[in-house]
């Protein structure tokens, strides 16, 4: 048999062959599945832990602060802020605060101030920058009581004329018991002696002249 013939019948023989063989089944070829993550802002945390993966300075662990964003991605917003302010009640609304009644959060509550130097936060007539007259309150929270006040000399009248002993005298916003704002008794043991009194010849300065 000629060679052409013999190479046209194997050619025949090797389609048909081709013809007849079965697809491959690929089902049971295991393929990659597995997510790709990415991290966008180069923070160090992928996008599938990362609560915002367009911004560097929120991750998970980040320092939490006060600025409306959860930074730690833990599902709060500005809880337990390394920037919480201190505020303090203000009841009396003069202005300043409570110094017994504080809280800490990034901004003022209702009725608080920043301020905590007020004594008496029932009294709005009493905080630092207050007259501290004579009233015996410590009007302007200074520890001390009428320190503003214009205190006043008083002298001891023991005799009851009327006219004091320039020896004996105190200071104070109020006039004290037994005592008046003259000087000018030179005996105050004796009722009947004093500026205002007459003269006798009985060997007494009796006007205290």
């Amino acid at each position: 048999m000629p060679r052409a013939r013999l190479l046209a019948l194997a050619l025949l023989a090797a389609a048909a062959c081709r013809t007849n063989e079965k697809p491959i089944d690929t089902g049971d070829i295991p393929r990659d599945t597995t997510p790709t993550w990415v991290d966008a802002d180069g923070d160090g945390y992928t996008d599938d832990v990362d609560c915002d993966d367009a911004d560097a300075a929120v991750y998970p662990g980040a320092s939490e602060l006060c600025n409306g964003v959860d930074d730690d991605c833990d599902g709060s917003i500005d809880e337990e802020a390394e920037d919480l302010l201190s505020w303090y009640l203000d009841s009396d609304a003069d202005g300043y605060g409570d110094p017994d009644q504080g809280v800490d959060a990034c901004e003022a509550p209702t009725g608080y101030v920043d301020d905590s130097s007020d004594c008496d936060d029932g009294d709005a007539s009493v905080h630092p920058d207050q007259e501290d007259p004579c009233n015996d309150v410590d009007d302007d929270c200074d520890g001390v009581i009428d320190g503003d006040a214009s205190f006043e000399d008083w002298y001891a009248d023991s005799d009851g004329d009327g006219y004091g002993d320039p020896d004996s005298s105190s200071s104070a916003c109020d006039q004290p018991s037994d005592h008046v704002d003259d000087s000018s008794d030179c005996d105050d043991g004796d009722a009947l002696v004093h500026p205002a009194a007459d003269e006798l010849c009985d060997g007494i300065d009796n006007d205290c002249d």
